[in-house]
């Protein structure tokens, strides 16, 4: 129970609330502009995102299995 605990309080990441926000309105408006297809917006999102709030490799491929397991 405390492992979990711990293991939640570290994938908080309140301090990069503003870097995530703009992140996520930047891959907005690229989508809302259709200057790329949306599939290549999320991508490149994905690619900026998980360095920024996971850098370690092992930390991002943790969370990538998590959430997309049947795309891998």
């Amino acid at each position: 129970m405390a492992a979990t605990v711990a293991e939640e309080d570290d994938l908080k990441r309140p301090k990069l609330l503003w870097i995530n926000a703009i992140l996520a309105v930047a891959v907005i408006g690229v989508l809302v502009w259709g200057v790329i297809p949306a599939g290549f917006a999320f991508m490149i999102g994905v690619s900026l995102a998980l360095p920024i709030n996971f850098p370690k490799v092992k930390d991002q491929m943790e969370r990538i299995k998590e959430h997309a397991p049947a795309e891998l």
